[in-house]
């Protein structure tokens, strides 16, 4: 199997990423999963001290209850103003106006909350992909000298809907062969939005 770029033929400058074949790419994942699995013990330290900052969603929180506060209000005053056109006779323009501020109000904070909503959801989800993560690193050995499906599959133990491996090509510009570029594998997961 032959893999290359995904963007090797696309439009009209041409990537000139060369293609690896399988065995180079097996090679890589096995000199990656060498580097991490060396650093895994600072790595794991390293999440250990952030994770808290990093993840933390307590203002989101706050903000998402302050919101839901807002959309009550609106929500209770949009009823009071049609509770009270239908039992007082009032300017049908001025009315309009109101209610159509009240609603507009109540989409605002909707609108907010959802977005809200969604930077805690993730956060969650970044959390629980980072803790897993780091579970599957607990369990990596320090040195892999042969390649199999368990070791490529490792972090397929990731609750993602999206794994990637990515091969970045680079240029060794203190080699005197240029032509020769200096290839490394970064393995990188991704979050799909839902």
């Amino acid at each position: 199997m032959v893999w290359q770029c995904n963007h090797k033929f696309d439009g009209g400058k041409k990537c000139a990423t060369p293609h690896l074949d399988e065995e180079t790419i097996k090679q890589l994942f096995i000199k990656a999963l060498n580097t991490i699995g060396k650093e895994k013990d600072l790595i794991i330290a390293g999440f250990g001290e952030i994770k808290d900052t990093a993840f933390e969603t307590g203002e989101l929180e706050t903000e998402a209850r302050q919101l839901n506060g807002e959309m009550n209000v609106a929500a209770e005053l949009i009823q009071k103003c049609i509770g009270e056109n239908a039992r007082v006779a009032q300017n049908q323009g001025e009315y309009a106006k109101r209610y159509d501020a009240l609603v507009e109000r109540f989409e605002t904070a909707k609108a907010r909350l959802e977005e809200v909503q969604a930077a805690i959801t993730e956060k969650q989800a970044q959390r629980k992909l980072m803790e897993n993560f780091m579970e599957v690193l607990r369990g990596l050995p320090e040195q892999v000298d042969y390649f199999d499906e368990a070791a490529w599959k490792w972090y397929s133990k990731l609750p993602s809907s999206s794994a990637t491996i990515s091969f970045i090509c680079l240029s060794n510009s203190s080699s005197s062969n240029s032509s020769s570029p200096r290839m490394l594998a970064e393995m990188r997961r991704s979050l799909k939005s839902a």
